[in-house]
């Protein structure tokens, strides 16, 4: 079985549900693959997955949906493949799915979430729904090269984590700098208690409405959403709000008590009443 010389793999492997285990043993070259768009996802009854020793990802530069909905994936740990992202363009879904509202299209049974110190993020533009609907990951490591600086699109990243009890995103580049879309970014995260975006989440270009966006920009709507047990937000200090940004259930169903950001996180934000 000779992968040497193939280009695209996407979905080879999606939608296979009856299969149980997966290893792609030392012949599987994956050096000149560009494509692995929805490659392993909807693998409903996998419960370990070997990506072999030739699992080289320095050409790809879609993995949308590479790994979503492998609902019985219980851990994924990248560090020992050639797992080189540097010129992946699009992440949308990559852990995720298409919609956490769906949880059987969910990756329920992921713990832990170790991404290595290859996983490089310098060139990705679309992060949406990345990380969304993991309902029982308690561990999540991004890696040393965990880069948002081009990302425009955030909608739905987080959203679901159900059994996250802090997120903290200063120890990663987390530049959002050119981010125009945040909705339900950290939404259902219902054991949330505490969320650190530090000072390079920079939300100046939120509701950045461009000539491609046909239906306008959904900005802030349900950023925090049903975080029921949410107590502290850092907001860092570039946290601020563009004119008519849509804020539209933007902490629906979070504590009342919880600080709402106001003209102490950043100017634009004065007069606005929650």
């Amino acid at each position: 079985f000779d992968t040497s010389k193939v280009t695209n793999m996407s979905g080879m492997f999606s939608g296979m549900y009856e299969l149980t285990s997966l290893n792609l043993g030392d012949q599987f070259n994956t050096s000149l693959v560009t494509n692995m768009s929805n490659m392993f996802s909807e693998i409903s009854g996998v419960t370990s997955l070997d990506l072999g020793s030739h699992f080289d990802t320095s050409k790809v530069t879609d993995m949308s949906g590479m790994f979503a909905a492998m609902s019985n994936l219980k851990s994924l740990d990248l560090t020992p493949y050639n797992f080189n992202t540097s010129n992946v363009e699009n992440m949308a879904n990559l852990f995720g799915t298409v919609s956490d509202m769906d949880i059987s299209l969910s990756n329920d049974e992921l713990t832990s979430l170790n991404l290595g110190d290859q996983f490089d993020t310098s060139k990705v533009k679309d992060m949406n729904n990345m990380f969304s609907g993991l309902p029982s990951l308690t561990e999540l490591n991004l890696g040393s090269h965990f880069n948002t600086s081009k990302v425009t699109n955030m909608n739905s990243m987080f959203s679901g984590m159900k059994s996250l009890t802090t997120l903290d995103l200063t120890p990663y580049e987390f530049d959002t700098s050119n981010v125009t879309e945040m909705s339900y970014m950290f939404a259902r995260m219902n054991k949330l208690t505490e969320l650190n975006l530090g000072d390079q989440f920079d939300t100046n270009m939120v509701g950045y409405i461009t000539e491609n966006d046909i239906f306008g920009s959904n900005g802030f709507a349900g950023m925090f959403a049903y975080d029921s047990l949410l107590q502290t937000i850092n907001y860092g200090n570039k946290f601020a709000r563009m004119n008519d940004a849509n804020l539209a259930y933007m902490f629906d169903g979070c504590p009342a008590d919880l600080q709402k950001p106001d003209e102490t996180v950043h100017e634009t934000w004065k007069n606005i009443e929650w």
